[in-house]
């Protein structure tokens, strides 16, 4: 969509957990990395940790934060943001407003500020 943009800083690097794509974001479709350790998601690098950076109004800064594991077990939560963020398991129709920290599962969606959705892809480890 036009006067948007997206980007990443690789401010630490770990062991790679899976992906957010969203097709909203660009027609092509963008994929973010998550990796182990802590990730935030929101509207301006300013964190001084790994940051996905989306420029959207709704989107506050930071918005939401990532917790990943070695083990690819991902917590998110947000980060008291205004306009909230909210979790549709993949096998649900209904979406939920995120109440504290909370675990995603490969084919979760994520929608963020007003309109903004991620699907999440997890790699699957064995022994998880």
């Amino acid at each position: 969509m036009e006067g948007r943009s997206a980007g990443q800083t690789e401010k630490r690097r770990g062991r790679l957990v899976g992906w957010l794509v969203s097709y909203g974001l660009n027609d092509q479709g963008v994929a973010y990395e998550v990796r182990s350790g802590r990730t935030f998601l929101g509207s301006q690098d300013d964190t001084g940790h790994s940051t996905i950076v989306v420029d959207e109004a709704s989107i506050d800064s930071p918005h939401l934060a990532f917790k990943a594991n070695q083990k690819h077990r991902v917590l998110v939560q947000d980060v008291f943001s205004r306009s909230g963020t909210f979790i549709q398991r993949g096998d649900s129709d209904q979406e939920e407003r995120l109440e504290g920290p909370t675990e995603l599962g490969h084919g979760d969606w994520i929608r963020i500020g007003s309109s903004t959705r991620f699907q999440f892809c997890l790699i699957q480890v064995s022994g998880r």
